[in-house]
């Protein structure tokens, strides 16, 4: 990939509270090693720059976040960042701008994936993988392109599904607590 594109198919936590579906993609803004101050709405801790996109797609008007690995911080702010952008040297930051909805491609799928409890796409539109190990379901998952969908049953039974509660908003059951089952999509980046 030429360009660094973050796509996240995020469920915000309040999804599975009957919230809203949240889908945002991100652009590399090849203005880097900066800590930008400019419009700033918040800084916080961060892990990586997944966690800064999911912070920032959280916040209606986050236009753009930087994460910076040396101090494993989050900055998000109300505007697009510009070369004239006010800020101070961060060696290694990198700051990403919201584009909009749009597809993953398959080869950006990760291994990783974001947990729902108690969540769940019904009718299931995937297959039965069988009964297995959480971490198994993950990885059997991660090793398709077309799975970015698991649903975890507490009896083992792992579903992978080729599509998400995005793709399909009328299956899309948040409050599913009467049978334990956990919703696990992958991250796109």
């Amino acid at each position: 990939m030429t360009e660094e594109v973050i796509t996240l198919f995020l469920l915000a936590i309040s999804m599975c509270e009957g919230g809203q579906i949240v889908h945002t993609s991100w652009r590399n803004t090849g203005l880097n090693d900066v800590a930008f101050t400019s419009n700033l709405l918040f800084t916080s801790a961060g892990r990586s720059r997944v966690d800064c996109s999911h912070q920032c797609a959280r916040i209606q008007n986050c236009a753009t976040f930087t994460f910076s690995p040396q101090s494993s911080t989050c900055r998000g702010h109300s505007s697009f960042m510009t070369s004239a952008a006010i800020g101070s040297p961060d060696p290694g930051s990198r700051t990403f701008q919201r584009l909009g909805e749009s597809e993953c491609d398959p080869g950006d799928l990760q291994s990783t994936f974001l947990r729902y409890p108690q969540c769940r796409i019904y009718p299931h539109s995937g297959s039965n993988a069988g009964y297995m190990s959480a971490e198994a379901c993950h990885a059997n998952c991660a090793s398709k392109s077309w799975c970015v969908v698991i649903e975890y049953h507490n009896l083992q039974r792992c579903i992978q599904e080729p599509q998400t509660a995005l793709d399909l908003p009328n299956n899309w059951d948040p409050n599913f607590n009467w049978d334990p089952t956990d919703f696990y999509q992958r991250t796109c980046v």
